[in-house]
């Protein structure tokens, strides 16, 4: 029988990755430390908050703006189509036959309840146990995760592992590992996945969390691409306006009802605006972009200038949306003339 080789993912053990924390200042050396062009140097300097984050995603996994490639859920709609894609990937990857085989909609369904990516899921089963086979026996554990004092386990090789009652217990249950994954490692800031990856399988552990998180991310796009337009992952075309929803869901029917009073909420400024912030952010609320450190669904740099529309800026889609289009209208009068002046601007920013 292959040796099993399962790294925690629940935080049981305690992982120390050491981050080297960059703070961004306003002056010329260090905003290009940040890889800001001459004129984004020269815009901040002058107050303007927003720069192109086409780029948001995480580096090593060239994930561009997707959030169908962030460990947040992006925006489904039609959750049995995605669970298909889910199922038909687990076929595809030599699941066929394996405990995750037909798991697709109990993996979408726990990962809907707690805001979690599903293909960031189905991912790390064929990584850590390929779907399920290689696990403590016993323990419908796909994932590797540690269990606590108190907690079902099964011991093997000196660890407690956690034991769940089953398969679909596993991926859809009050203690799936999608709640996990949302208050270890999503409400610590961890969205995008070479991030995640490098907290609960560190370097120091003997891993490459570079080459691990890019195996991740391409799984995830795969099971992306097999979704078509089931899941909205956010990546506009730079050629041309992507096309606004007339019934939007999400973080942008939310920011549809508030541009409404604005009188932005239908026809061409709605357009710009939804155009707009699906380049900037994929209308995630923790979009990040790695260079500059803007922030949220209008990129506010820093994230901090946000709070100014309610001390859960980091968290809450509607208070960014509001503090943006007070930015919008106070710059750029609308989103029109915002629009207009990104697509004008190389690299693109307003």
């Amino acid at each position: 029988m292959p040796a099993i080789k399962i790294k925690p993912i629940g935080g049981q053990r305690s992982w120390f990755l050491a981050i080297s924390v960059l703070v961004l200042l306003v002056s010329p050396s260090l905003v290009n430390a940040q890889a800001l062009t001459g004129a984004q140097t020269q815009v901040l300097q002058e107050g303007i908050l927003f720069f192109d984050t086409e780029v948001a995603g995480s580096a090593t996994s060239n994930s561009g703006t997707s959030s169908c490639a962030l460990a947040t859920l992006p925006a489904i709609s039609d959750a049995s189509q995605v669970a298909s894609a889910i199922d038909k990937f687990v076929q595809d990857n030599g699941g066929k036959g394996s405990p995750f085989d037909g798991l697709g909609s109990h993996i979408v369904a726990g990962s809907q309840r707690a805001g979690v990516n599903p293909f960031l899921v189905a991912a790390q089963a064929l990584k850590e146990s390929s779907f399920g086979v290689h696990i403590p026996p016993g323990s419908f554990n796909a994932f590797g995760r540690s269990a606590t004092t108190g907690q079902p386990a099964v011991q093997l090789a000196g660890r407690s592992w956690y034991k769940w009652s089953s398969w679909a217990a596993s991926v859809d249950s009050a203690d799936d590992e999608q709640s996990l994954i949302k208050s270890v490692y999503i409400d610590a800031g961890l969205i995008q996945i070479i991030d995640l990856v490098s907290k609960y399988a560190p370097a120091s552990d003997g891993n490459n969390p570079t080459n691990y998180a890019k195996q991740i991310t391409g799984w995830m796009q795969e099971m992306a691409a097999n979704a078509g337009t089931a899941v909205d992952c956010g990546q506009g075309s730079t050629g041309g306006g992507a096309s606004a929803p007339g019934s939007p869901t999400g973080n942008a029917a939310i920011g549809k009802q508030l541009a409404a009073a604005n009188g932005w909420g239908d026809g061409t400024q709605w357009q710009c605006l939804y155009t707009l912030w699906q380049h900037e952010s994929g209308w995630n609320e923790k979009a990040g972009n790695p260079s500059s450190g803007a922030y949220g669904i209008p990129q506010s740099l820093p994230a901090s200038k946000m709070a100014s529309a309610g001390s859960d800026y980091r968290t809450n889609p509607a208070t960014q949306i509001k503090w943006g289009l007070s930015y919008i209208q106070g710059r750029y009068q609308n989103p029109c003339n915002a629009w207009a002046l990104w697509q004008s601007r190389n690299p693109h920013w307003y």
